[in-house]
């Protein structure tokens, strides 16, 4: 049966996963951290299939179920249907918190970390356990490789700028982002995808703009309100909240407001 999107095989996940326990044996840790924080590192998709999305805690150790806290609330469906095998939580906006308290229960000591950890949470698992990075090898890149990286972006025949496409092809490799992430950092690779559909743009017709932002309904008491928030009033249906993916649930969301209209209306 053909499955509803891509996977790897389970004998690649694990293939992948004896690989980490062999990590784990040399550096001598009884736990990995696998992490996406601030929707930056892909590790967690390495491990599990998981993209990560805007944040994702993976807690690994071989031979147990690994366990996943995943932001968004929207997005925990989809994450326990890819993340197969995995006992995939939500995050509930404290994703290292919950994290810590998965690392504890199964008695952790010495943590693995892979991936970026902002700061303040990285204090947060160092006040708990001894922390031992695993990304050190990703702490050095040649000029040579870098070039490649952006050759490889923008495709061989690219002429390379350093500040322009070079630059943001070391952030994207240092950061593991994919190549959206580099499109907004470099209008050349924006303009060389772009082209893939419209062929006759130029260039100079590719304008810097300012990143939107979406708002986010906050509930009374502080917290943000992690579902669809729509309610009828006298001749009025509001919208109140349509997080992401609003585009993926967009017909169902519209066809959820015509109904409504068609009663008040």
């Amino acid at each position: 049966m053909q499955p509803e999107f891509p996977r790897f095989s389970e004998a690649e996940y694990s293939r992948r996963h004896q690989a980490l326990a062999m990590v784990m044996q040399q550096r001598e840790v009884d736990h990995l951290l696998i992490v996406t924080d601030q929707r930056t590192g892909n590790a967690p998709q390495w491990v599990t299939g998981w993209p990560g999305t805007v944040e994702a805690f993976v807690v690994f150790r071989p031979g147990e179920r690994m366990t996943m806290h995943v932001e968004w609330y929207n997005h925990l469906p989809l994450a326990r249907r890819i993340a197969q095998g995995v006992d995939v939580r939500w995050g509930e906006h404290r994703g290292i918190a919950l994290a810590i308290e998965e690392l504890a229960r199964r008695g952790a000591k010495r943590v693995g970390l892979i991936g970026p950890l902002a700061n303040r949470k990285l204090k947060e698992l160092e006040a708990r356990f001894e922390v031992v990075s695993l990304d050190a090898g990703a702490d050095t890149i040649t000029l040579g490789e870098l070039l490649d990286e952006a050759r490889k972006r923008l495709g061989p025949g690219a002429e390379l700028e350093l500040g322009r496409d070079v630059l943001p092809a070391l952030v994207c490799q240092q950061c593991g982002a994919e190549d959206e992430m580099y499109r907004s950092l470099s209008r050349r690779a924006f303009w060389h995808a772009l082209r893939k559909l419209i062929p006759e743009v130029r260039f100079h017709d590719i304008v810097r703009a300012g990143a939107g932002v979406r708002a986010q309904a906050v509930a009374p008491d502080g917290k943000l309100v992690d579902d669809f928030f729509i309610r009828r009033a006298d001749r009025m249906v509001h919208v109140l909240n349509a997080p992401s993916p609003a585009a993926t649930a967009s017909i169902a969301i519209g066809r959820t407001i015509a109904e409504m209209a068609l009663k008040e209306l």
